[in-house]
């Protein structure tokens, strides 16, 4: 299952606007975000979208569709990719400014994405 999320970004300024907007998530729990089985970054990027030549005083919308796969993480002692249940904190921004964010759930069982044969390199 996937939902949309939607962004709409005006340029405020007085002159042609390029950005790139990125889309980063975490754990809406910080001790499950803990987990000794699960390579877990404090945050991760799962996507970005370059806006190019925006007018100044306009207004573009764009949108990210998100997977529970956007949300995955390595499995440590298995090496498998794997979704996990749970509430996340997906968070989008431009550069350094504050970001924008909301909760978004993974409901469920934990499921295996892809699995990685012994001995390979992921």
């Amino acid at each position: 299952a996937a939902c949309e999320v939607r962004l709409s970004l005006r340029n405020r300024g007085r002159l042609l606007g390029d950005a790139v907007v990125t889309a980063f998530f975490r754990s809406a729990s910080p001790r499950a975000w803990r987990s000794p089985r699960l390579l877990k970054p404090l945050k991760q990027l799962f996507g970005f979208e370059r806006l190019r030549d925006v007018e100044a005083g306009t207004a573009v919308t764009l949108g990210f569709n998100v997977t529970s796969a956007d949300l995955a993480l390595v499995d440590e002692a298995s090496g498998d990719w794997v979704s996990e249940p749970g509430k996340y904190v997906l968070s989008f921004g431009i550069g350094t400014g504050e970001p924008l964010e909301m909760e978004a759930a993974v409901m469920g069982t934990r499921a295996i994405l892809e699995k990685f044969p012994a001995g390979s390199s992921s």
